[in-house]
């Protein structure tokens, strides 16, 4: 009994001390290697209001709006945020955020089109062999980023929508695909 009393004790201590796993490190705030290129924003499952709190005043301007449901974890809402000059690398982009059921799992920044080889080599030292890779870009599952051509951009997940946008990625190659023969 005593020894279970410790067992306990220990896993309440870890559980308030803050002491988790890399899984656990990534379910609330994405993988380590992600925030390498990742905008500087509140973490993943954060909720819209605390994230236009945030960013409102690094948006040149920003507009919050209602979405169809896009995500198949949204049982309630789908809503995003538009924020138009965001400094990402050096210059001001346009970034989308997208929420389900008020927590941050989407997010998108656009970049031109001479950058994307350059960054595109980037995230292949960075994260390895891409799980998906086709003519409109890499994903690369485990870390939840992608880089993508049409349009040209760059793509962080939150671990829950990760597999969606992998179903995304490969279901637009496939379109591509279809469209060229």
């Amino acid at each position: 009994m005593r020894n279970l009393f410790k067992i306990i004790t220990l896993t309440t201590v870890i559980l308030v001390s803050g002491c988790v796993t890399q899984q656990e490190v990534y379910t609330e705030k994405g993988s380590e290697a992600q925030y390498k290129f990742r905008p500087d924003i509140p973490n993943f499952y954060s909720s819209i209001e605390d994230v236009a709190g945030k960013i409102t005043t690094r948006c040149r301007n920003m507009t919050i709006r209602d979405l169809d449901f896009l995500l198949d974890v949204a049982r309630k809402s789908q809503r995003q945020i538009d924020c138009e000059g965001f400094e990402y690398r050096g210059k001001d982009r346009f970034m989308e955020l997208m929420f389900s059921d008020d927590e941050l799992d989407l997010v998108i920044v656009l970049i031109e089109q001479e950058e994307y080889e350059a960054l595109s080599q980037k995230f292949k030292e960075t994260y390895g062999q891409p799980t998906h890779d086709s003519e409109i870009g890499q994903f690369y599952y485990y870390d939840a980023v992608a880089i993508r051509t049409r349009p040209y951009e760059v793509v962080f997940t939150s671990k829950r929508t990760r597999a969606n946008y992998q179903v995304y990625m490969d279901y637009m190659a496939r379109q591509e695909t279809d469209r060229n023969q």
